[in-house]
């Protein structure tokens, strides 16, 4: 385990979340659909940069997942899109986790699944916050 790659993911993840914190809620759809849309492209990238299509191939099929589930997100309505999102996240940590037991993507640095899954994890978490924060009736978020 690389402490580095966590610390480094913690600041990324952090300044995301900096960044989009004051976006209104339609706003907060879109970026972190386009964040969780963006992430298996990195796979893809790993993959394709030590020219192993068997690995691009499973990561892309992978990957066609997490476009879906970043599309669904953003196209719901606010406080359930919320929670889709936050799910997405939460289920890209995970794979990152499990990652390298079921895929071998020689391309992928081995610091990569601590540092893209605390963003995740910490992400998720932020979503989580956001939905407790959305007024059921008017769809839009409480000051914090």
């Amino acid at each position: 385990m690389s402490i580095y790659a966590i610390l480094v993911g913690l600041f990324v993840a952090l300044m995301l979340v900096r960044q989009g914190y004051k976006l209104p809620l339609q706003n907060h759809m879109w970026l972190y659909s386009a964040l969780l849309s963006s992430f298996p492209i990195f796979y893809w990238l790993f993959a394709l940069y030590v020219s192993d299509y068997d690995a691009f191939f499973q990561e892309f099929l992978i990957g066609l997942c997490f476009l879906a589930w970043a599309m669904l997100g953003a196209r719901i309505n606010p406080s359930s899109g919320i929670l889709v999102l936050a799910m997405g996240f939460t289920a890209h940590g995970l794979y990152d986790i499990v990652h390298g037991s079921f895929f071998v993507n020689d391309g992928a640095p081995g610091w990569w699944p601590e540092f893209c899954g605390v963003i995740d994890v910490v992400i998720a978490c932020y979503l989580v916050f956001l939905a407790l924060k959305i007024e059921p009736d008017s769809e839009s978020v409480q000051d914090f």
